[in-house]
């Protein structure tokens, strides 16, 4: 136990088996060393834990940040079929690398920042309870499921990745700022939340994106959501057309291109429905050239 004291690990080695380590008020430090927590518990109350170009790994144990401070500085922590919270504290990743493996990641009121790191979930659960979540420059893997309840995530200048796995926005915040947000193969969730797409791009491949009762917002001049992507392949095979703003050019969108509807291959049936999703391109009309 640690009480407003100093813990450091300079390239040496602490394994904590099926035992109890607290931080309460006090500093621990692990520089170029491994801290291995083997079904053991780890504390950090109201403390700092710092991982210097260490490794720490937590198998089959809990790590729970209360009120704290974890940084992670170009070092690497491993959660393997653990669970670790971070409630009402901070945890930061910068240029370091978090890695989720069959294991839980709570963020529960607190704050998790990835400052220019990578955080992957391979087949884990990485849940956002009330907190915020803010990918900065940085790299977020989701191989896994990733929940967002009441939460926000902002992804400001970095990159998000859905690979088979699933994402889910309920009742949620999700921010995508001047980044780039990636579907692969995976399902993405808006359940009564709120995603935005801030001068960001947005792109679903082969994947399903979907949005019960929430609102997809998009502020950049065309937009590269799920609901644009149909409209967007058809009217583009089309040498006479190209994309001005709506709010300069003003009119509706398929009447200045001179084709209907059913000329652009979509066939009557599927006009009623696609309809909408024409009205819903943000700030977007198609225009000759």
């Amino acid at each position: 136990m640690n009480h407003d004291g100093v813990m450091n690990n300079p390239d040496g080695v602490m394994n904590n088996n099926d035992g109890v380590m607290n931080n309460l008020d006090g500093v621990m430090n692990n520089l170029d060393g491994v801290m291995n927590n083997h079904d053991g518990v780890m504390n950090n109350h109201d403390g700092v834990m710092n991982n210097l170009d260490g490794v720490m790994n937590n198998p089959d144990g809990v790590m729970n940040n209360l009120d704290g401070v974890m940084n992670n500085h170009d070092g690497v922590m491993n959660n393997h079929d653990g669970v670790m919270n971070n409630l009402d504290g901070v945890m930061n990743n910068p240029d370091g690398v978090m890695n989720n493996n069959d294991g839980v990641m709570n963020n529960n009121d607190g704050v998790m920042n990835n400052h220019d790191g990578v955080m992957n979930n391979h087949d884990g659960v990485m849940n956002n309870h009330d907190g915020v979540m803010n990918n900065l420059d940085g790299v977020m893997n989701n191989l896994g499921v990733m929940n967002n309840l009441d939460g926000v995530m902002n992804n400001n200048d970095g990159v998000m990745n859905n690979n088979d796995g699933v994402m889910n926005n309920n009742d949620g915040v999700m921010n995508n700022n001047d980044g780039v947000m990636n579907n692969h193969d995976g399902v993405m969730n808006n359940l009564d939340g709120v995603m935005n797409n801030l001068d960001g791009v947005m792109n679903n491949f082969d994947g399903v994106m979907n949005n019960h009762d929430g609102a997809l917002n998009s502020h950049n001049e065309l937009s590269a959501s799920p609901l644009a992507s149909l409209v967007t392949d058809r009217l583009n095979s089309f040498p006479n057309c190209l994309v001005e703003p709506r709010e300069v050019l003003g009119s509706y969108p398929l009447l200045r291109c001179g084709r209907s509807l059913d000329s652009l291959g979509v066939g009557k049936a599927d006009s009623a429905p696609l309809k909408p999703l024409l009205d819903r391109l943000p700030h977007c009309r198609y225009v000759r050239k």
